[in-house]
């Protein structure tokens, strides 16, 4: 499973970001109304960031374990496939035709 490297809510989170410190810092005057929006045009961003990240790192987790169970059935039918050959061998080698 491919992931891209830039998510729609990364996108998202740098633009809200952008325009609201924009905003914050052109049309709102020097204060306290000012630095709570540029607080909030930064957390809320960093929040959706990381509510990302971590649902990525959620579906790269799955799909290891789907890889990783994928992989364990094959090597199971390997061993299996390997065994069976092992017991024919030895039974032709008890009957003589090897």
């Amino acid at each position: 499973m491919s992931t891209p490297d830039v998510t729609p809510a990364q996108l998202l989170a740098v633009a809200k970001f952008a325009i609201t410190f924009a905003v914050a810092q052109h049309y709102l005057p020097a204060g306290q109304s000012r630095l709570l929006l540029q607080v909030a045009g930064f957390v809320i961003p960093a929040a959706i960031v990381l509510a990302d990240a971590l649902i990525r790192h959620g579906r790269t987790k799955i799909g290891l374990e789907v890889l990783a169970q994928q992989y364990q059935r094959e090597l199971r039918a390997e061993q299996n496939a390997a065994a069976a050959h092992a017991a024919a061998l030895s039974a032709a080698q008890r009957q003589g035709q090897v």
